[in-house]
């Protein structure tokens, strides 16, 4: 994930002067005690909490085009959202539910996958020099 938010997406999301507005911030990651420089990236469950007053204003929906393809959690077309590591492992991750309370137990991306049930969304952020 960290891979393409940094890489592709941010190539095909903005434009060359766009990209250079993005700042790079310093991440840390929960399965390790690296911290890492990236252009954009995932909150944290805790940043998430602050960030959002409360769960409605964490709801995730997305617009009509990108809803005609996803297979949606929530019976109001709301999804889940992806949050950076928070366990001691790299496939322990974090996430917002479809009614958005955050989930900060280990969220084992590998048994999930196997359920089918992963977070639908993703919802990157960056911090911008203007």
């Amino acid at each position: 994930m960290r891979s393409w938010l940094n890489g592709g997406f941010v190539e095909k999301a903005f434009s060359t002067q766009e990209q250079s507005l993005i700042r790079k911030s310093p991440v840390k990651y929960g399965y390790s005690s690296d911290v890492v420089v990236d252009s954009v990236f995932l909150l944290s469950a805790e940043e998430a909490e602050c960030l959002f007053a409360n769960d409605g204003d964490r709801v995730c929906k997305p617009t009509d085009y990108v809803a005609k393809s996803l297979n949606l959690g929530g019976s109001d077309g709301t999804g889940e959202w992806w949050l950076r590591p928070n366990g001691r492992y790299s496939n322990e991750l974090a996430a917002v539910q479809c009614d958005g309370p955050v989930i900060t137990f280990p969220y084992d991306v590998v048994y999930r996958a196997g359920l089918g049930r992963l977070p639908a969304f993703v919802r990157p952020a960056l911090r911008l020099s203007l």
